[in-house]
């Protein structure tokens, strides 16, 4: 089982006021997968990085969550490089021995 978490603009980027949202159900869900033997992919940090300091550029339009076809291309890329890096070229132990 594979769960990703995947992140709205509010957490890549401040408001206004220059409040980023938390990571309160991401980092709940990833003790529950690590609880569960389950893997967990939160793509924040890397599409931090892919999307670089314009994040909203990646976004459908402003206040809206969905990514737009850019965006949507680096978001599939990164679950696809975790699937790959994790699941279909493992480096590690498996989860169950």
């Amino acid at each position: 089982v594979l769960f990703v978490f995947h992140p709205h603009l509010q957490h890549l980027k401040p408001d206004a006021s220059g409040q980023v949202w938390n990571d309160l159900v991401s980092s709940s869900v990833q003790q529950m997968c690590a609880a569960n033997n389950f893997r967990f992919f939160n793509a924040t940090e890397t599409l931090k990085a892919r999307f670089g300091s314009h994040p909203e550029k990646f976004y459908w339009r402003e206040g809206d969550m969905h990514y737009a076809f850019t965006g949507l291309e680096e978001y599939s890329a990164a679950v696809a490089g975790f699937i790959d890096r994790t699941m279909i070229n493992p480096k590690e132990q498996p989860l169950h021995p």
